[in-house]
């Protein structure tokens, strides 16, 4: 029987779930080799490569990916990888450019935005991205504890607090 895409990325799930990252990475691989057109296990991927703080690899492989597939979770895949890498104003061009336009409403996208804003110590924007944050529910744990992080950070400065924020860009 010929491999069948999503089952081969569920099976590298369960194993990413395991702390299998290698065997999860294969399955994954072969999900792709599948069907090309099915994102999902690139996602994974990269996500498996931001996880281990492979940047280089997962900024190269979401360009790549980019070419065939512009979607939402590619570009902040790229947008994270540009982070990593401490290309700050990079990932926010990202941010605001693509991933904004395709998913406003997305608590990930504000929790990473604060975050890189922080990292440029811009108080005001960074106070504005925890508002925008908070509009959203969370949809996966990760990015509620870097909200967490970017808020006490906002909140510890003299240059800008949440109450400066809430109309900026």
């Amino acid at each position: 029987a010929p491999d069948y895409a999503p089952l081969l990325y569920e099976q590298g799930r369960l194993h990413q779930a395991q702390g299998d990252t290698t065997t999860a990475q294969k399955h994954f691989e072969r999900a792709h080799a599948a069907d090309t057109t099915y994102v999902v296990p690139e996602v994974a991927t990269l996500r498996l490569l931001l996880d281990q703080e492979q940047s280089e690899q997962a900024l190269e492989q979401a360009n790549t990916t980019l070419q065939s597939a512009p979607y939402w979770p590619v570009y902040f895949a790229k947008a994270r990888a540009l982070g990593q890498l401490e290309r700050y104003n990079e990932a926010v061009n990202v941010l605001r450019e693509r991933c904004e336009q395709l998913n406003e409403k997305s608590y990930a996208l504000y929790a990473l935005m604060a975050e890189l804003y922080v990292n440029e110590a811009a108080w005001t924007v960074a106070a504005w991205a925890v508002n925008e944050a908070d509009s959203y529910e969370p949809a996966r744990r990760g990015f509620v504890s870097r909200l967490l992080s970017a808020r006490e950070q906002v909140e510890a400065t003299d240059k800008g607090s949440l109450d400066a924020g809430r109309n900026a860009p």
